[in-house]
């Protein structure tokens, strides 16, 4: 739910049981650049959206592709972090204006000063659920900001020591990188993963001691 009322606030988009595929407007929004949307596909009989590039040199009429050149990338370190209470969050998501300021809601779990930084982020492995970051360690506490969607099964790791996780944006994962840390690991976990996994082994032990249990009576019987 929290993702669909960022897009509402960003775009307008409020899909509803009766109309589940939503109008979409508002594509020039930053929030489009922080999300990574890259290109969009349109047609020429709706408005123009300003600051996009026309890259499809006319091929598919009436269809018209663009390129978002403002992009950011999957994973980043914003040039600035606001501390922004939950209620207004989607206020200041409507009224955003550069998509490398992120909003963070205060959090007593993370009093430091998060200092802003424009190192590059390098992403060394990836794959469903995982991904391990690179990038140049810095003399203070930094936020890593995220387009991915902040869901309760994400931790992050620094050398296995467990890093703070926060949500920017309304809705999106953020990572808070200690001083001189240069490599960070994000893992996704569903919630009660580890406790549903045991039971399930608690719940084969018993299945395969009854079992056996059952044949080593059967033989004592017999004899």
């Amino acid at each position: 739910q929290n993702q669909l009322d960022v897009l509402g606030a960003a775009f307008g988009y409020r899909p509803t049981s009766n109309a589940y595929f939503s109008a979409v407007r508002h594509l020039e929004h930053p929030l489009a650049c922080f999300l990574g949307v890259r290109s969009i596909l349109t047609n020429r009989y709706l408005p123009a959206i300003p600051g996009m590039e026309r890259i499809d040199h006319d091929e598919s009429p009436p269809f018209v592709l663009l390129r978002n050149a403002c992009a950011l990338p999957r994973w980043f370190f914003p040039a600035a972090v606001e501390r922004v209470e939950r209620q207004r969050i989607l206020g200041w998501i409507t009224a955003m204006r550069d998509p490398w300021t992120v909003a963070m809601e205060p959090d007593a779990s993370v009093p430091i000063e998060l200092n802003p930084r424009r190192d590059p982020v390098h992403i060394e492995t990836t794959r469903p659920g995982y991904a391990r970051l690179a990038f140049a360690p810095a003399p203070e506490a930094s936020l890593l900001a995220s387009s991915i969607p902040a869901a309760a099964g994400w931790r992050a790791f620094a050398n296995e020591q467990r890093l703070a996780t926060v949500t920017v944006n309304g809705a999106f994962l953020g990572v808070v990188v200690p001083r001189d840390v240069d490599r960070v690991e994000v893992r996704f976990e569903p919630p009660g993963f580890r406790w549903g996994a045991a039971l399930a082994t608690v719940a084969a032990a018993c299945l395969l001691a009854i079992a056996f249990g059952r044949r080593g009576g059967r033989r004592v019987h017999a004899g």
